[in-house]
C-alpha cells in the first residue's frame, strides 16, 4: 500500500459503540471487531450461521480499510460448500440496512455477514442489491474474553515508544514522591481490572480450567495468545497430564491459529507448549497446589504508599515465595522473566478472583517479567525505580507506567 493509500485507509470512519464497564462506559470501535476476525481471536471451530450451518475458515480475506466490505476475497466452507467472496462485520444485523448496503452493488460479493450480537426477533434477512440472501454468524458467544478485556488488551498492545515518551514528560512535571504515588494509583486500577477479568473467566470456566486457560494464554506472548486460548479449549487440563499425551498433536490441529513467522525461536509456540506440558507432567492438580501455595502468602492493606520496594520484598518474603512457587507449582518448566510474567499476569489475579484477598502489595513488588525496554528507561530516567537499592524495578511500577501510557495520547 502506498503512503497515500495508507493515509486514506486510516481516515476511513469506523463506527463506535458505548458499553458499560468496570470503571464506567467504554467504547468499542467496529474496527476492533475486524481485528478480532483478522487475528482469529475467537473460537472459530464453533462458528455457525444463524441457520445452524457449519463454517470453516480457509482464508479470512484481505482486510479492506477503504470503501466497501471489510474483508475481500475470503475463502470459506459453509456446510462443506466452498465460497469465495467478501465478509462484512457489524455490531448488529440491522446495521446492514442502516448503512444501506442492500442498495450498494459493492457488497454483492459478500458471502458472510458477521455480527457481534444476535439479531432482534423479526429482523429482516440480509440481502444484496440483487436480492441474494447472505448467511449471518454471531460472534459474542465465541469470544475468548469479555468484550471490555478485548478493549483493554488492544489499548495496551497499541502502546508505543511515542506514548511512553509522553508518559515520561507527564511524570517529569511531578515531584519524585508524587510520581510514585501516581503510578501506585494507576497500578491499583490495573490490578482491579485484572482481578475483575479473572473472576469473569473463573465464573465461566471454573477454577481449574480458568487457571489452565490463563497460563496458556500468558505463555503465548502477543502473537500466539489466540492459538494458546484455542489449544486450552481443545485440550483441557486433564489431557495434559496423561502419560501418553504428546504436545505435538496440539501443533498439528488445523483449527488452531498458530503464528510462527516473526516469532523469535525462544517464543515459538512449540517451545511454550513443551514447557507447559512439563508443568503439567506431575498431574492436573497444579491448580490446587497453586491455591495451597497462596494460603500462607502475606497479606497487605493494598494501595498504600510503598516507601521502599526492597524493604517490602524483605518483609513479605518474596525470595522464599518465588522459590516455593517454582518448586511446587511451575516445576521449573518456565524460568526467567517469563516465569515472573506468569506469576503476575496469571497466578496472582486468578488467586485474587478465588477470594485470596490482600495480594496487591505482593503483586506490586514482585520482580519484573517481560517488559519493553522503553518502560525501564522511563522508570530509571524519572528516578522512580532502577536507580537505587530501595527502589529496584518491580512489576507494580511497570503496571502503573502502562496505565499512565494508556491515558497519555500519542502524537498524531
Amino acid at each position: 500500500m502506498t503512503m497515500d493509500g495508507q493515509a486514506k485507509a486510516e481516515s476511513r470512519p469506523t463506527r463506535v459503540e458505548e458499553f458499560q464497564g468496570l470503571y464506567g462506559p467504554y467504547h468499542v470501535p467496529e474496527r476492533l471487531l475486524q481485528k478480532i476476525w483478522l487475528r482469529g481471536e475467537l473460537d472459530l471451530a464453533r462458528l455457525r450461521t444463524t441457520t445452524g450451518r457449519t463454517i470453516r475458515i480457509l482464508r479470512v480475506g484481505e482486510w479492506n480499510l477503504l470503501g466497501g466490505p471489510d474483508f475481500k476475497d475470503a475463502d470459506l466452507e459453509i456446510d462443506g460448500r466452498r465460497f469465495t467472496g467478501d465478509v462484512e462485520i457489524h455490531f448488529r444485523q440491522e446495521d446492514w440496512y442502516a448503512h444501506r448496503h442492500q442498495l450498494d452493488s459493492a457488497y454483492d460479493r459478500v458471502v458472510l455477514h458477521l455480527v457481534l450480537f444476535p439479531p432482534s426477533p423479526g429482523s429482516r434477512p440480509v440481502r444484496t442489491s440483487k436480492g441474494r440472501e447472505i448467511e449471518t454468524a454471531i460472534l459474542v458467544d465465541l469470544l475468548w474474553h469479555d468484550l471490555e478485556e478485548y478493549v483493554t488488551n488492544e489499548a495496551a498492545a497499541q502502546v508505543s515508544t511515542t506514548t511512553s515518551d509522553r508518559a515520561l514528560e507527564t511524570l517529569l512535571l511531578l515531584p519524585l514522591e508524587k510520581r510514585r504515588e501516581r503510578l501506585i494509583e494507576l497500578a491499583t486500577r490495573r490490578w482491579t481490572q485484572k482481578v475483575h477479568f479473572a473472576r469473569i473467566r473463573t465464573e465461566r470456566l471454573g477454577w481449574a480450567q480458568a487457571c489452565h486457560t490463563t497460563v496458556m494464554e500468558v505463555l503465548g506472548y502477543s502473537r500466539n495468545r489466540p492459538g494458546m486460548l484455542a489449544a486450552a479449549d481443545r485440550f483441557p487440563l486433564e489431557v495434559w497430564s496423561a502419560p501418553e499425551f504428546d504436545p505435538e498433536v496440539v501443533m498439528d490441529r488445523d483449527d488452531i491459529p498458530w503464528q510462527r513467522q516473526g516469532v523469535r525461536p525462544a517464543n515459538q509456540p512449540r517451545r511454550r507448549l513443551l514447557q507447559y506440558a512439563t508443568m503439567c507432567a506431575d498431574g492436573p492438580d497444579w491448580t490446587e497446589r497453586l491455591a495451597s501455595w497462596a494460603v500462607s502468602l502475606p497479606r497487605g492493606n493494598g494501595g498504600g504508599s510503598i516507601e521502599s520496594v526492597w524493604e517490602q520484598r524483605r518483609k513479605l518474603g518474596v525470595t522464599g515465595y518465588r522459590r516455593t512457587l517454582q518448586e511446587g507449582v511451575i516445576r521449573s518448566a518456565v524460568t526467567g522473566p517469563r516465569a515472573e510474567t506468569v506469576a503476575v499476569d496469571a497466578f496472582f489475579p486468578m488467586l485474587a478472583a478465588r477470594n485470596h484477598t490482600g495480594l496487591f502489595d505482593l503483586w506490586f513488588v514482585w520482580p519484573l517479567g517481560d517488559v519493553p525496554t522503553d518502560f525501564k528507561s522511563v522508570l530509571r530516567h524519572t528516578g522512580v525505580a532502577g536507580t537505587e537499592r530501595a527502589h529496584p524495578f518491580a512489576h507494580g511500577w511497570f503496571q502503573g507506567l502502562l496505565g499512565l501510557s494508556l491515558q497519555t495520547p500519542a502524537d498524531t
